[in-house]
């Protein structure tokens, strides 16, 4: 009496060609029985009885996917099913489970029932008997009202879900996302969750739920997670959480227009609550005693609400909190006091919110707070002492604010621990060279999206740590990093031989690996490495072959570091990621003299000046003087002088030598800058511009 779609699945699962070589001994061979779909084209309304006889082995049965094909569950049908622990329904046109649906499958452990959008009738005893069955859901089912025993048999249920896509998301975290499924649950009888005396978790999504009267999660002892989300739920009432003792985390969800108003007590009776959070609510503001009670809530969050004020008192008696988000509120201004007595505070998101200032003692009092997030929200400007007595803070997210200027003290308690430091998305268009400064173990700095043309000397100094950086969308982006050659510390003369280092004014942001070259004379290493976190490598020691200048060059600059920071953000994580930066090569040392230079254009050279003046004792001071200043600039820094090409042409060079002692001289030599200019022919290239002859059109 079997349909042909059962007969065929069956046949298929014995492993035979035709039905009638299919023996009862086959029959109670087969374990898993594949049924996904394949009643299609089969009359639309239930299976007969007796469509699953003589299958004493099955284990797995699947229904799922036969749409208005399969509308009911005949009692019986699945009598004699003794070892079945799988059963799904899914995706079906079922319209209700009657009394005694499920009989004849004592150990059924998982049950199949979302996307049933007919299903509306759940009659008291359709689960009677399925006392191993963990799980339920009933999202996309057609669900109006739970009747009082409606789960009635369900013993040892501990997941019940309505209304949500259940695919192992965190819907029941409290920082997690629920997304809805539409069920028109409206109401829910006392009594409706009875005989479930280990129920985990109870997620109830509905936009129809309206109202929730005092008491329908009684009998509940084991509740630990329990979801609400409703856009039409207006008030939350004393009473309604009562006979929840072991309720650890509680989440409401209004998603953009629920819940207006939380009446005083609402929260009591919940003695062992840990976490609360209340998502994309109409809220404005909270009373003074709504969170009575609650003495081991550590983690309260009110995500995308529309709070504008929180009153000094709120947070009373919470002294276990450790988490507090506010984030994605309204928020225009907190006073000071509003968080006294959070001894065990660690983490404040006030993201997203209207916040315009900050009053300098706002967190007083924090001093274990280890993560502060105050992005996208107003702030033109910080207390100096914003952050005074906050030895513990190590994450601070300040970007995407209109702040112009970063206080050098900020971070002045923090310099030790610090680890990550976000400002991009503001308008600075500078930065204190100190600003962070002895931050060994910082690994993450965001400064993109500003207002820098330049960085200001030694910001990298001393960040030994850093891992993630992030310069991009500024006005000086992609900033070089070019080191310098600098005569080394305490370097002489003597016996011919100088010890020339390398310095980076920013500082390292990673190690920087540079090989050298020199011509006549020699070097004593043919690479240099300035480390991550300092300005300047070890010396190098360059002596002349004979009695002409040598000059040291750097061949090449190892670049950024790492993959593309795309892909590894791509990937999912940010580790050794630095953007917005680049290096470059710096320019040539001469020693030993003052040769005539050739630069090309945008180009530079420097001379150290007491070797080509060995007779002068260190004191020495120096003067340049250029005839065509048109041509390049000069400048003396420390006994080295750098010329700059400005533009193309020849000018003369002298420089003068006066030693403490009164004792001076003067060299000169010539640079000669090449231009470059445009050819109308074949595009834009590199040429000299030299004095035009008479078979020479100038180019």
């Amino acid at each position: 009496e079997r349909i042909p779609g059962v007969r065929a699945a069956i046949t298929e699962a014995a492993g035979k060609e035709a039905c009638g070589e299919v023996t009862a001994s086959d029959l109670a061979s087969i374990r898993v029985l594949d049924l996904r779909s394949k009643l299609r084209r089969e009359p639309e309304g239930a299976l007969p009885l007796g469509s699953f006889d003589g299958l004493t082995g099955l284990v797995s049965l699947d229904l799922s996917r036969n749409s208005n094909h399969l509308t009911t569950l005949e009692p019986g049908l699945f009598d004699g099913l003794l070892k079945l622990t799988e059963l799904q329904l899914w995706e079906n046109g079922l319209t209700a489970l009657r009394t005694g649906a499920f009989d004849g499958v004592p150990n059924l452990a998982r049950l199949v029932l979302w996307d049933n959008p007919k299903l509306a009738i759940l009659e008291p005893g359709a689960f009677r008997g399925l006392s191993n069955v963990r799980e339920l859901v009933f999202s996309g089912t057609g669900l109006t009202v739970l009747s009082a025993g409606a789960f009635e048999g369900l013993s040892d249920l501990q997941y019940l879900i309505f209304g949500v896509k259940f695919d192992g998301n965190n819907c029941g975290h409290p920082n997690g996302e629920c997304i809805p499924v539409l069920v028109p649950l409206e109401r829910i009888e006392s009594g409706a969750f009875g005989g479930l005396p280990n129920l985990h978790t109870l997620i109830l999504v509905s936009k129809s739920l309206t109202e929730l009267q005092p008491g329908p999660f009684n009998g509940l002892p084991s509740l630990q997670t329990l979801v609400i989300g409703s856009d039409g739920l207006t008030a939350l009432r004393p009473g309604l959480f009562s006979g929840l003792p072991n309720l650890r985390s509680l989440t409401v969800h209004g998603y953009g227009k629920g819940l207006k108003e939380l009446w005083p007590g609402v929260f009591s009776g919940l003695p062992n609550l840990r976490h609360l959070t209340l998502r994309e609510t109409s809220l404005t503001t909270l009373e003074p005693g709504l969170f009575d009670g609650l003495a081991e809530l550590y983690s309260l969050g009110f995500h995308a609400n529309k709070l504008t004020t929180l009153e000094p008192g709120v947070f009373d008696g919470l002294g276990a909190l450790e988490s507090l988000h506010l984030d994605g509120n309204e928020l225009h201004a907190l006073e000071p006091g509003v968080f006294d007595g959070l001894p065990n505070m660690w983490w404040l998101d006030f993201s997203e919110n209207k916040l315009a200032t900050v009053h300098p003692d706002l967190f007083r009092g924090l001093n274990g707070l280890r993560q502060l997030e105050l992005d996208g929200n107003q702030l033109t400007a910080l207390p100096r002492d914003l952050f005074r007595g906050l030895g513990q803070l190590w994450y601070v997210d300040l970007s995407r604010n209109r702040l112009r200027t970063v206080p050098p003290s900020l971070f002045d308690d923090q310099r030790s621990r610090m680890d990550t430091i976000k400002l991009g998305g503001n308008r600075l268009a500078s930065l204190d060279p100190g600003l962070f400064r002895g931050m060994a173990n910082m690994g993450t700095l965001q400064l993109s999206d500003n207002a820098l043309a330049t960085l200001p000397p030694r910001i990298f100094n001393g960040l030994h740590g850093l891992l993630r950086m992030d310069l991009t969308g500024n006005p000086g982006a992609p900033f070089a990093l070019r080191p310098e050659f600098v005569r080394a510390e305490g370097s002489s003369n003597a016996g011919g031989a100088v010890e020339v280092a390398l310095a980076l004014p920013e500082g390292a942001a990673f190690d920087l690996r540079v090989g050298l070259a020199v011509s006549g004379g020699s070097l004593s290493a043919d690479e240099s490495l300035i480390r991550v976190g300092r300005d300047r490598s070890k010396a190098v020691a360059v002596a002349r072959d004979g009695a002409g200048p040598v000059t040291v060059r750097m061949v090449e600059v190892s670049e950024v570091p790492g993959p593309p920071c795309e892909e590894i953000f791509y990937a999912g994580f940010a580790s050794h990621c630095w953007k917005g930066v680049r290096t470059a090569v710096g320019a040539p040392l001469v020693l030993f003299g003052l040769p005539d230079q050739t630069l090309e254009a945008d180009s530079a050279v420097r001379f150290d000046l007491p070797s080509a003046f060995p007779d002068f004792s260190a004191g020495t001071t120096f003067a340049v003087e250029l005839d065509d200043p048109a041509v390049a600039e000069a400048a003396v820094t420390a006994g080295l002088l750098t010329m700059a090409a400005v533009d193309g042409g020849l000018t003369s060079v002298t420089v003068a030598a006066t030693d403490p002692d009164g004792l001076s001289a003067t060299l000169a030599f010539s640079v000669t800058v090449e231009q470059v200019v445009s050819s109308y022919w074949g595009g834009w290239r590199s040429v000299l511009l030299r004095p035009p002859s008479a078979d020479d059109d100038g180019f």
